[in-house]
């Protein structure tokens, strides 16, 4: 009987009245359609093209096969520069978190060359896509490093070069996963290669690169950590340094390093370039073209 309002949905099955025989197996099955095997050898023979990149099948719904998961790969050697840029990427964009009671460190940033890269540089960790719920917020990446040993790697090689604040985080992640915290490596200053690499990992991640209307050019990072702004004027011996106060009694006060001579400024703009990534790579050849023409101190 028909529901007023309603339109009967039509379904059609093929149901066999007799059971047949799978032509793999030989054993007897139920089916709804005219499928000729069963269930279990269907799952077997369809097995056969879902391979991981090792050659092992897989599950359809997965991208590595189990044993690829659990493997972890061997974190890479890092040179001294790579080190020195990675600890002024995390130094500015960085996050060390402990999630339930598992050490965790994560960057995450809009610009996905810079994530690839720091992926690339140490060979561990995983990259992901993130979409904002508000349409006006452009989509971005996060580079998060979950092993525990991968995680305590990461943390010794940057530590030396970490400031005050990022250091305590550190120092959290290093007792989560086990070691000792008498064990944590000390804190050092910079060389002189490690510098410029330091400055353009910071860059990179709170640096700004402003040109003016009238083509005035200068650089700046602003941080609540008033001791990574002093080691950035002590690294590159040029700039000024400001203090800001809160205009929130809930904020904290921040402070600025600035660099807007000239001849300053292109000398540092033209050795931070190398290290740079493509958004501020653009902004860093605009600045060069405006400086090209003037001359100052």
């Amino acid at each position: 009987m028909a529901v007023r309002g309603r339109t009967p949905r039509l379904r059609y099955y093929v149901w066999v009245t007799s059971q047949p025989r799978c032509v793999t197996c030989g054993k007897p099955y139920w089916s709804a359609d005219r499928r000729r095997e069963c269930e279990p050898c269907r799952y077997q023979r369809l097995k056969l093209r879902w391979r991981c990149a090792c050659g092992a099948p897989m599950d359809r719904k997965s991208v590595r096969c189990a044993t690829c998961t659990r493997e972890r790969p061997a974190p890479q050697e890092l040179r001294a520069d790579q080190r020195a840029w990675l600890a002024g990427l995390l130094e500015g964009e960085g996050t060390f978190l402990v999630k339930e009671g598992a050490p965790r460190v994560r960057v995450q940033m809009t610009d996905r060359d810079v994530i690839s890269d720091a992926h690339q540089m140490t060979g561990v960790g995983t990259v992901n896509a993130y979409t904002p719920r508000n349409r006006a917020h452009k989509p971005s990446w996060y580079w998060t490093v979950n092993a525990h040993h991968h995680t305590a790697w990461l943390v010794a090689e940057l530590a030396p070069l970490l400031g005050h604040r990022r250091r305590s985080a550190a120092i959290g992640l290093w007792s989560a996963g086990g070691q000792p915290v008498d064990t944590f490596p000390a804190r050092r200053e910079l060389t002189l290669a490690e510098g410029i690499p330091w400055v353009a990992g910071i860059v990179e991640g709170e640096g700004c690169i402003s040109v003016s209307a009238r083509g005035d050019v200068s650089l700046g990072v602003n941080s609540t950590d008033y001791d990574t702004i002093v080691r950035l004027q002590a690294a590159t011996g040029i700039g000024r340094v400001h203090e800001r106060p809160s205009r929130n009694e809930k904020w904290r006060p921040t402070a600025t390093w600035n660099v807007c001579r000239i001849n300053e400024l292109r000398e540092l703009l033209l050795e931070l370039r190398p290290w740079l990534k493509s958004r501020r790579r653009v902004a860093v050849d605009r600045a060069l073209i405006c400086l090209a023409g003037k001359r100052g101190r």
